[in-house]
């Protein structure tokens, strides 16, 4: 099982928007599909927290994976 971020209880959804990328983010940031973030997710070379049926992946890991790929 993927380990998952842990989300504050309360936050708000610009909080949310600062802090975290959703799939649709990721997808463009990363230039890769719908079934590559999947497949990342379960192999947890992304880090996310799930909302609903939403996920949400923090940016700061994001950022870092994107400089890595970037080199």
């Amino acid at each position: 099982m993927p380990k998952k971020t842990k989300l504050p209880k309360a936050i708000s959804a610009s909080e949310l928007a600062s802090q975290y990328y959703d799939n649709a983010d990721i997808k463009i940031l990363l230039k890769i599909s719908a079934s590559t973030v999947y497949r990342w997710r379960n192999k947890e070379i992304l880090k996310f927290s799930k909302i609903g049926p939403k996920f949400f992946y923090p940016k700061a890991v994001i950022e870092r994976l994107m400089a890595i790929r970037n080199e």
